[in-house]
């Protein structure tokens, strides 16, 4: 009885000690896990740096260039119709104007009995074919050659037709007129206004200086509007 009782006496001896250094042992891990979460805190207390984002720069902007409407016709390109004395032919004004038509598409087109008409009369073309990019001079003067002895730069390679009666119509006037441009049943394909005729563009093209010419810029845009045309000076004829 008295070995039970030891032995008893032993046994919870045993036992009391373990939980003892168990109940030990979880504390100090309590203790352990809350100082970690208290020194977490206290660190973002103090007021630590949150990491900036990155910021990624935004795509450069590139505007997308606006296209410049050409022509899918014939165009009236370039009207000279108030010459200076430089290049005057036989000191005549009239004979002195030139139109210059302008093949803007990439088909050659024949103009055989197209007209152009200013505000009073008309001129019709012979049997001819304006390559695509080519130009064609309709003007006062008799023949290619005398145009070119005061246009030196006029382009062999240009078609030229003389107007009858060695004028367009019956002369461009100097301070407004118009100019239009039919094909051979009719049909107005091309037409501009200048100067005081608004017959065409409502506010027409400026009346020019003396010795300057009224041209498309770029050689075939067409809005349908005076913008398209600009105070060329000198004179481009054929080009």
């Amino acid at each position: 009885m008295k070995k039970i009782a030891l032995f008893s006496a032993f046994f919870i001896f045993l036992a009391t000690a373990f939980w003892v250094r168990s109940s030990k042992s979880f504390f100090n891990d309590t203790e352990k896990i809350t100082g970690n979460v208290l020194s977490v805190a206290t660190s973002w207390v103090s007021g630590t740096p949150t990491p900036s984002p990155i910021l990624t720069p935004a795509p450069e902007f590139t505007p997308t260039p606006t296209s410049i409407p050409l022509a899918n016709h014939l165009v009236i390109n370039e009207v000279y119709y108030d010459a200076d004395d430089t290049h005057l032919i036989g000191s005549n004004e009239n004979r002195s104007e030139w139109i210059e038509i302008y093949n803007p598409t990439s088909n050659p087109i024949n103009v055989k009995n197209w007209q152009v008409l200013d505000n009073n009369s008309s001129e019709t073309f012979p049997d001819l074919t304006i390559p695509a990019g080519g130009f064609l001079i309709l003007a006062g003067a008799t023949s290619s050659a005398e145009l070119k002895s005061v246009w030196p730069s006029l382009p062999d390679e240009v078609l030229f037709v003389s107007a009858s009666g060695q004028e367009i119509g019956n002369g461009l006037a100097n301070y407004g007129d118009r100019v239009i441009l039919k094909d051979n049943l009719g049909n107005v394909v091309d037409q501009m206004s200048y100067g005081n005729d608004s017959s065409v563009f409502n506010p027409p093209c400026p009346d020019v200086d003396e010795g300057h010419s009224l041209e498309r810029s770029p050689a075939g845009k067409d809005t349908d509007t005076a913008g398209d045309f600009v105070d060329r000076y000198p004179p481009t004829p054929g080009s």
